[in-house]
């Protein structure tokens, strides 16, 4: 880590800052520092996509039915489409109610999950560098913080 070669004193959120900002320039919004960990949607994701290209077949093909409904003739034919409407209409709760078990993912949740992911990496750099002595952390009171891994080992 270059900190070795200036001689300045910062804060540890300003430092970790300033390494965010290198590490990711304008992606960087300097919230990172108070990010909780958010998992990664994209397993969820995954699981939603086929549901929910069923969901919106499932809804193409009821729009057909109400159409054909209002054309048929027949008490026979009439029976047929009205079965078929409640056959999609029971698909399409089902799949709903799959949808919700999986659960949803908002786009908020996908923004935090790449924000988590830019702060562990510059946590991971810190860690080296306090594990490697390449940086040192001194308190308020003037103690320097022991390189030791159990010390800035994450909970």
């Amino acid at each position: 880590m270059y900190s070795s070669q200036i001689r300045n004193d910062y804060t540890l959120a300003d430092a970790f800052n300033a390494l965010g900002v290198r590490l990711y320039g304008p992606q960087w919004t300097g919230y990172e520092v108070w990010r909780d960990r958010v998992e990664n949607p994209t397993p969820t994701l995954e699981a939603r996509a086929p549901l929910e290209d069923e969901v919106e077949q499932v809804t193409t093909q009821l729009s057909t039915k109400y159409r054909e409904q209002k054309e048929v003739e027949g008490r026979k034919e009439i029976h047929r489409v009205n079965n078929e409407i409640d056959n999609l209409r029971r698909r399409q709760s089902d799949l709903f109610h799959q949808l919700h078990e999986i659960g949803n993912v908002h786009g908020s949740v996908v923004k935090d999950h790449e924000s988590w992911k830019r702060f562990e990496r510059a946590e991971g750099i810190f860690l080296k560098a306090l594990c490697n002595e390449e940086l040192t952390v001194i308190c308020t009171s003037g103690e320097v913080v022991p390189h030791c891994w159990t010390v800035w080992q994450p909970s």
